[in-house]
């Protein structure tokens, strides 16, 4: 929904919440659970909506069916804001860990998911709308092997941006693809992002154009980044921001009660790249998911803060000898975001991997506090 008109700024939730890989799935989760969280949040406003497209419901999405849930959105006073195209194939109910990065941009199937993605985003926003669609960030870093390995990379993401600069010529709607860095991966931090992107953006209009940058505050958390800082380094480079993810990681001190408390986190669908940092803030180590980190934490003297990739509610102050990264979300932060970006995204995708207490109360209430959080803070 609209925070702000002028400048413009959008609040929307991503629906990688709902399980569903396929376009029936999509609309399901529309005109379902969607439609409840609206209720809830904005019953007489416009909803905008975070759609999760994935490669299965972006090849069986034909211009009839795109028309159809156009007509559907705007019936149900909703509006498609932004595209999650990170995960290709199933992101629910099975182990996902490294599978979410694949195929990462090195494949023509990467390369032709996403332009498919973005043809369905723009014949569902208005004429002359700019919005973004959020993406892997290259790839799995130990995947990228050789100077060709990045090279091929570098090729495909061009000729994405080639063709977003086609699709904006024919259709009048501007699709910026965001890359979302992410622990682990080819771009973790700000500073990579921002080099990777500079080096491309000076071989072409299309790649200044269309490509960009989509920050998660969860991910800055884990890998130890200011907030605020990143966000100025961004726009200092020039580097448009598609959208921030809202979103809040784990914390809890290195110590039994620490790790007693994390451990009923550690689960196999999701990896939950873990950090180390000692007691002046100073990464001291990292670990591709919190079980591995668990194991070696006890024997890591200097080690005082652990920070896991494991998104929980974004109103949870946490509980015990857990804490939550949301917290440290400053006044200047939401200052600067409101700056930056065009759209804010409540991003909690782990809900169905939560403990009990924190899904009493369901997955629409949940989103809705999450919103009520967003605002307080944000406005």
């Amino acid at each position: 929904m609209l925070l702000r008109d002028q400048p413009p700024l959008h609040l929307t939730y991503g629906l990688n919440v709902h399980p569903g890989e396929t376009w029936e799935a999509l609309v399901a989760a529309i005109a379902g659970p969607a439609a409840e969280v609206k209720a809830r949040v904005a019953p007489e406003r416009p909803f905008g909506l975070g759609l999760r497209i994935a490669a299965e419901a972006a090849q069986a999405a034909d211009d009839r069916r795109v028309a159809a849930l156009r007509r559907r959105l705007e019936e149900r006073g909703m509006y498609a804001r932004t595209v999650n195209a990170f995960p290709y194939g199933r992101f629910h109910g099975a182990r996902v860990k490294e599978a979410v990065y694949a195929p990462d941009w090195r494949s023509a199937e990467r390369r032709d998911y996403t332009i498919r993605a973005a043809e369905i985003f723009a014949a569902l926003l208005p004429e002359g709308g700019t919005a973004c669609v959020s993406a892997v960030p290259v790839a799995y870093r130990a995947w990228i092997k050789t100077a060709d390995d990045l090279a091929l990379a570098e090729a495909r993401l061009k000729e994405t941006a080639e063709a977003l600069a086609r699709l904006a010529d024919r259709t009048g709607r501007t699709i910026l693809l965001a890359l979302e860095p992410e622990p682990d991966c080819l771009l973790e931090t700000v500073a990579e992002t921002v080099e990777f992107l500079e080096n491309l953006q000076g071989r072409g209009e299309a790649l200044r154009r269309h490509l960009g940058v989509c920050l998660d505050t969860c991910h800055l958390a884990v890998v130890g980044e200011d907030p605020v800082a990143a966000l100025a380094r961004a726009r200092a480079a020039g580097v448009s921001i598609g959208k921030i993810q809202i979103s809040s990681a784990l914390t809890a001190p290195n110590d039994a009660a620490g790790r007693r408390a994390l451990a009923a986190f550690a689960e196999p669908v999701y990896f939950h790249q873990t950090r180390a940092f000692d007691s002046e803030g100073r990464p001291v180590a990292r670990w591709p998911d919190l079980a591995e980190a668990l194991l070696e934490l006890p024997n890591l003297a200097a080690a005082r803060e652990i920070r896991s990739h494991f998104h929980v509610p974004l109103n949870w102050p946490g509980a015990g000898a857990l804490g939550a990264t949301a917290a440290a979300l400053s006044s200047d932060f939401w200052r600067a975001a409101g700056t930056a970006t065009r759209d804010l995204e409540i991003e909690t995708y782990t809900f169905d991997l939560l403990p009990e207490s924190l899904r009493r109360a369901g997955l629409a209430a949940s989103i809705a506090e999450e919103y009520a959080w967003v605002m307080k803070n944000a406005l």
